[in-house]
Formats: C-alpha cells, structure tokens, sequence
C-alpha cells in the first residue's frame, strides 16, 4: 500500500474512558477505533453481544454509508440521543452507561440502544423484532456489522427496515424481522425489495446442500446463492416443482439463471444439472444431462420434439432412463448415449414394448434411406417404408449353429432315441412375422439339413413370407398339439406320429418340418390339427402364411428335393421332409 500515509494523530493527552482512532488515509481499512480498556474507570465493564452462531463470513457493505469522524463516541451517542426528544423521546431513560464493544460503543436506553462506530455514526435501534433479530444473531459481530441508518418505514404498508453497514432487517406484520445480506441482498435489491415479485424475507440466510451455498426463503420465492453460481430467485409453479424434488440436494442443483421465455412460450429456468419447462399444457418438468444436452442440439422447446412432459426417469433396461416430450422422446444410457426417437419409428417402438424388448435402445438419429427412413438399436433397426407408409423392425438375415446338449432339450430328446443331441444342431435365425417385422427364432434339425432349413427360411424372410413362431418344441414340454396350437414352426420332436402311437414321426430323425401348422392344418380321417385351423382347409381363400404351390416356401422346398404332406391322402399342409414320409 504504498499510498497509505498516517494520520497524525491528536496532539492532546488521551483521557481515562475516551478512545483512540487511528486512520489508514487512501486504503480500504477506513477508520479503526481502538478502546483503551486499559485506562477505562474502575468498575466499567465491556458490554460484548453474546457470540453469534454460524454464519458465512460477513459480506460487503450493502449500503456505502460512512459517518464523519466523531471525536467523541459518547458525545456522537448522546446528540443521536437528544435528536430522538431524549428521555422522553423514543429511546426513554438510558439503562447504562456509554459501553466499548467490538469496534465500536452501544449505550442502552428503556426502549432500544444507539451503536456507535467510526464508519456509520450513532444510530439508534428500538425495542421491538428488528432489535430482537439483531441481538439474536450477534449483533455488531454479526454479518450485518453496526447500523447505518435509523429504522425506516416502507412499502407495502407496514414494513419497517433497517438498514446496517453489511445489509438490512426487514419487518412485516405477518413475516417477522429478518436479515437480508450479501450477494442475496444485492439480488433482492435488483428484483425491487420488498415491493418486488419476491416480497418480503419469511427467514434468515441459511446453508443449504451443496456444501457452501446459502439461501434464504421470501413471501414469494426463495433466493439461493453459491460461489460458482451466484445469485438467483426460484418463484411460482417452477419453485413448488423444484421443492418436491427436493431443492437444491435433487439432481438439478442450483439455479443458474432466472426465470425467462424460450420456444413454444414456455418459462424456462437453468439450474447446474438440469433446465426446469413450464407450460399450462405440460406443466413443469425437467430435462437432465447428457439427454438435456441432446435437446438443445435439437434445438430445445422450439425443436422438433415440443416440450418435455414427463421428466427423466427409469426406463425398461437396467441403467437407461427416458424422458418424454410432445413430439418424440430421448433414451439414454451410459453405453448409448442420448438419441431421440420420433414419428412412426416411435410408435413402433412403443408398441414393440420399446427398450424393454429384445431390439434394445437407440444408438444413431433416423436417417434418410432410398426407401424411407432408418434408426439403428443396439440389436435392430426400424426402418419407415415409404411405399406401405409404415414402419418394420429389421436385423439382417445371419445366422448362428450350435450344437445342443441333452439339458438343452430335455422334452424332445430321451434315451433310445434315434439321433443323439450330437448329431443335432440349434440354428437361430431371423424371421418375418405376420406383422411385417423381423425377429429371432430358434430350431432344431438334424446336423446334416442345417443348409436346406436355412435357405428355406432365408427365402421366406427375403419375400416377406409371415411365420408366427419359431421355438423349439421343448418350450411346449415336448407336446406336438401344444406346439401347433400356438402355430409354431419347428423341427427336432422325438416323438411318435400324431394320431398314430405305433409309428415313428420323421421329427425324430430331425429332417422334417412343420410350417404355420395353424394356417397349414393336419387332416386325418377324424379330425383336424389343430383345433381351431378348420377354416383354413378352404385353400382358395388365401390369407398369410398359408403354404401353396409355388410360393417362396413350397418352390424352395420342391427345388431342395423336400416333399410336400400336402401330397398325401391324409393331407399335412404344414409338413415337408427330406425323405418324404
């Protein structure tokens, strides 16, 4: 500080029970008041307020308030006390002498107490709620310092403030005396005080969750302050939403902006983690995160996916999480990131049961494609054909073979069987089911027929020719009507002839294969398989999945040197095998 010059200091002798002010002139210290409590008189204590609780260090001055230098502290007290009609004047008789505290002197009175510090002069507070909250929270050691000015009467009708060097108590009738300071005071101040939109304090500062920020509740609203996110009021429908998610301790964190209008006329907030939306047709919800960070790029509320209507949360898939907007919604996971899923894709994937079925969650955007549109997932795509105005769950036709054990197929194999699960393979294969969409299957052959089967269901998926299931027999405990019933498509079944238990079925060798057996029934003498499948005996009447002459399954399979059962007296219009029995 290399303009700071000392003051001289008075050149006449210090008295007992005066004080000595000592100036920094040019610096920041302003005025220091030393007490020579060493010198004070026989039997004068200090009057010290009793130690404050805990509290932020103290903040700037709130009001630039600097009193002239007074000589004389009691004589600075005591004209304070005449201007106030003395003791019959507000303040009464005084109750004690003039008293050295921190910085400073307080004399008390029947009805209230003027302080005294070089900075802010002699100011009286009265007996009442501002003088009870001053005392309460420490008084001159306290973050509001010494008074600067006398109470003062202000709007709405009834309040009364206070102002001190490091910020102000306000009263209301119905609200109680509270202190504003520091960096909340200034933001106070900003929206209009006590006559702005927040009203007036309902409590004093407190700390609230993360570590380090402070707060403090109004009439109307609430202010919350930390070192990296300054100052901002939280008020109306976005306040009560931010309450019940728990304030500051949620996964928003604190407000990092006021309140203000975005796309579709939509009040926004900022907050650390999070934007909070509101509207009267969504109400206030939330957007996180890498998902928040998603919506922005789409350009927000006035993106193409509206305002969000219900706010993150868990989704199907373990560690996923969803949020939902007007016009589409964005899944998320540490794994996939953040993709957006909209229009007809979106409905599809909601009817397929979205992440929770075995397509996954979405990995890219929908992209234009020479036929639609595509979306990728972590196990398919959806892909939007323009030509049928829909969209189709699509996996590429590949497949994998494996060879079972015999826990694998505990139904359909036994002991004494004529293949052993060594010589049988599992393929698992896509398939189109009657909706247009693919899918997985799983069936059993013979080693030696895996090529015939999978070109044969290659055909079929390549020409959208429908199955409804394919599931080894085993998921039927082994029971062939079961297994037709549910119009399963399936090989492997050691098992003897359906309606004839003296005769070996060609399943049992594993080079056969029932197709739709509902649309393609069984017909012997007495009865059809399965039940139910009777209308379907009108072979004229084409409907998906029937099997006939020509078709993708029937040509593939004539081509393949597989017979058809149609062929037989007792026709089976679901069954073909290699050696034609």
């Amino acid at each position: 500080m290399d303009s700071v010059k000392a003051r001289p200091l008075p050149d006449r002798p210090v008295r007992r029970g005066h004080h000595l002010v000592v100036c920094v002139v040019g610096g920041v210290l302003g005025c220091l008041l030393l007490s020579l409590l060493t010198v004070l008189p026989a039997g004068v204590r200090t009057a010290h307020a009793a130690p404050p609780p805990a509290m932020a260090a103290a903040p700037p001055p709130a009001d630039d308030i600097t009193a002239p230098e007074a000589d004389d502290p009691a004589a600075a007290i005591e004209e304070r006390y005449q201007q106030l009609g003395g003791p019959t004047g507000v303040l009464g008789a005084p109750t004690s002498a003039v008293t050295p505290i921190l910085l400073g002197f307080v004399r008390t009175y029947a009805h209230g107490r003027i302080y005294y510090s070089t900075p802010t002069g002699a100011h009286e507070l009265l007996a009442g709620p501002i003088l009870d909250r001053y005392l309460q929270l420490g008084a001159e050691r306290s973050p509001l310092g010494y008074p600067a000015t006398g109470p003062t009467a202000e709007q709405p009708a009834g309040t009364v403030v206070q102002r001190f060097r490091g910020g102000r108590i306000y009263s209301g009738p119905s609200t109680g005396a509270w202190p504003v300071y520091g960096p909340i005071l200034d933001r106070y101040l900003a929206l209009g005080g006590p006559t702005g939109k927040l009203g007036l304090p309902t409590s004093g500062e407190a700390a609230v969750p993360p570590t380090g920020a402070r707060a403090s509740v109004f009439q109307h609203g609430r202010i919350y302050w930390s070192a990296s996110t300054r100052a901002w009021e939280v008020t109306g429908v976005i306040l009560t939403y931010y309450l019940s998610l728990g304030a500051s301790a949620s996964a928003l964190g604190l407000p990092t902006s006021a309140e203000y209008i975005s796309g579709r006329g939509a009040l926004v907030q900022n907050f650390f983690h999070s934007r909070v939306y509101w509207s009267q047709a969504t109400g206030a919800r939330s957007v996180y995160g890498q998902t928040l960070v998603r919506y922005l790029a789409l350009g927000g509320s006035a993106g193409s996916l509206g305002l969000p209507t219900v706010s993150e949360h868990a989704a199907a898939r373990p560690g996923a999480r969803v949020t939902e907007f007007q016009s589409g919604r964005i899944w998320y996971s540490p794994a996939t990131g953040a993709w957006e899923v909209r229009g007809a894709t979106l409905a599809k994937y909601l009817k397929i049961g979205a992440d929770a079925f075995w397509i996954g969650l979405p990995v890219s955007v929908m992209r234009q494609t020479s036929y639609g549109y595509r979306q990728d997932f972590q196990n398919a795509s959806i892909q939007y054909l323009d030509a049928r105005k829909a969209a189709y769950v699509r996996v590429p036709f590949t497949t994998s073979v494996v060879t079972p054990k015999a826990k694998d197929i505990p139904y359909t194999y036994r002991s004494g069987c004529p293949v052993a699960p060594s010589g049988l393979r599992i393929i698992t294969v896509p398939f189109r089911n009657f909706y247009g969409d693919d899918g997985y299957g799983r069936i059993v052959v013979r080693a030696s027929v895996v090529p015939e089967v999978t070109v044969v269901l290659k055909y079929a998926h390549a020409n959208w020719w429908p199955l409804r299931h394919i599931y080894p027999v085993d998921k039927y405990r082994g029971s062939d009507p079961a297994s037709m019933q549910a119009d399963n498509t399936s090989a492997f079944n050691c098992r003897k002839v359906t309606g004839n238990p003296y005769r070996l079925s060609q399943h049992s060798y594993g080079n056969a294969i029932d197709i739709n057996p509902f649309e393609n029934p069984y017909v012997t003498a007495t009865r059809v398989y399965p039940d139910g499948s009777e209308p379907f005996l009108n072979r004229s009447n084409v409907r998906p999945g029937m099997i006939l002459r020509g078709d993708p399954v029937e040509l593939t399979m004539r081509r393949l040197g597989w017979p058809w059962g149609a062929r037989w007296a007792d026709p089976d219009y679901q069954h073909f095998s290699e050696n034609g029995a």
